[in-house]
């Protein structure tokens, strides 16, 4: 009962403090070049990733609530968050966890303020549905589900066709596999939508494109959202020094910021003293290193492409680590009966980092906000000025966003109006009509 009522205020806390954002640039993408389409349009790659399940959810939005309801998309980013959270909970209980260690595990995740460009943004569900996945796929290992192969090649083609997190969690399930029992069939059911995963990226990947009449709209990209992977062999020195970055901004952003190098640090000692103790009392098993091979898995292949493009603590990355962080602290003190004053220390310390996370929550959540305003003055003037600018202007440069007149009318005319129009009297600021 307090496991369910964390996850209904949790989903509660993060609608209202989240209520300021709206669409932001890889969402233009995906409105403006995936809203229709065939086969191409989900396989095509966005930065080198299988972005298809998402682009799933996000069809699915486009043909219910549109463009006018953003509330919708973040009601889905909320839910999905939640699974985790709540499968999360369920396999570290079904582990061995401690109630008290349970719940201050589910607490902790819920409301984890580092991780809030996942939270708050359905975007970055590529980050979320892998671990679903994940979870799920362990858990039905455990109860012994009839059909847990098919569940398993299932679940991990989702994971795989959500991001490029789904190789690193597929990798580390296989490693699970191996110390579980029937792991030919297990590794099976891994192997075979892995295999067809490296099939698209080696064969498909890099000739594939969304719908040719979306990117045939006058102004807009003539590769569409695509990207580049950003594979460069140079950067390859660089990356231990981005994995250890990556180790100490997930573990700081337990206390809400990844950039509390010391937080991570001190962690990170204390990590490794438990990883000890637990090798000593032998409560480590081919599962927990299999969670230890997903989360290097994940830095490394993160860093391989990102090494020069993002930071290694960003929001996003911060959140796949942090599950398999708890998975892992689960794994070290699981079947442990901690005595009351070191519960009692424990949940004052979760205590602590709830409030420092929740503050990190409504920071963002109030930053956005004001950056969402903007953006959606500036694109009530764009429509107000539909017809009257050249489709290739790019609205308030500055502000980012990834929107281009042409493509934006054509989205909005398709999907509905995110925004009124600018009151008529300030057409005056729109330029001279377009020929």
């Amino acid at each position: 009962m307090i496991a369910v009522c964390l996850l209904a205020l949790a989903g509660a806390v993060i609608a209202w403090l989240g209520r300021g954002w709206f669409f932001f640039h890889d969402e233009w993408g995906l409105i403006f070049y995936r809203r229709q389409g065939g086969l191409d349009t989900f396989l095509a790659p966005i930065h080198g990733h299988l972005f298809a399940g998402v682009i799933a959810i996000y069809r699915v939005l486009f043909a219910t609530v549109g463009l006018r309801h953003y509330g919708a998309y973040r009601g889905v980013e909320i839910a999905l968050h939640l699974t985790c959270a709540a499968l999360l909970y369920l396999y570290v209980r079904r582990r061995g966890l401690h109630p008290v260690l349970s719940l201050s595990v589910l607490a902790l995740f819920l409301f984890l303020g580092s991780t809030y460009e996942v939270v708050f943004w359905l975007a970055s569900a590529g980050f979320v549905i892998p671990m679903i996945a994940m979870l799920a796929i362990l858990l039905v290992w455990d109860t012994g589900v009839r059909g847990s192969n098919a569940i398993t090649a299932v679940l991990a083609s989702v994971a795989l066709g959500s991001y490029g997190l789904g190789v690193a969690v597929v990798v580390g399930l296989g490693v699970c596999a191996l110390g579980l029992g029937r792991s030919l069939r297990r590794l099976a059911a891994l192997g075979i939508p892995l295999a067809a995963w490296v099939i698209w990226f080696v064969t498909l990947r890099p000739h594939l494109l969304p719908s040719a009449a979306l990117r045939q709209i006058p102004a807009a990209s003539p590769t569409g959202d695509v990207g580049k992977l950003g594979l460069h062999g140079s950067h390859i020195s660089q990356l231990p020094t981005w994995v250890i970055h990556a180790a100490v901004g997930a573990l700081a952003g337990f206390s809400g910021q990844t950039s509390w190098v010391g937080v991570g640090v001190a962690l990170a000692l204390a990590g490794a003293a438990l990883l000890g103790w637990a090798h000593k009392r032998r409560a480590l098993d081919w599962r927990a290193t299999g969670l230890g091979v997903a989360m290097l898995s994940f830095w490394v292949l993160t860093g391989v492409a990102r090494v020069q493009k993002s930071s290694p603590s960003a929001s996003r990355y911060v959140y796949p680590a942090a599950v398999l962080l708890l998975l892992l602290l689960a794994e070290c003190v699981r079947d442990v009966k901690p005595r009351i004053p070191v519960l009692a220390i424990v949940t004052a310390a979760v205590a602590l980092a709830l409030c420092v996370n929740i503050d990190q929550l409504h920071v963002q959540g109030t930053t956005m906000a004001a950056s969402s305003a903007r953006e959606k003055a500036v694109l009530a003037q764009l429509e107000s000025c539909r017809g009257k600018l050249f489709p290739f202007a790019v609205p308030d440069p500055k502000l980012g966003l990834g929107v281009t007149a042409g493509p934006y009318w054509a989205a909005t005319a398709a999907l509905g109006n995110p925004v009124p129009p600018a009151p008529p009297d300030r057409d005056a600021l729109c330029p001279t009509p377009s020929p």
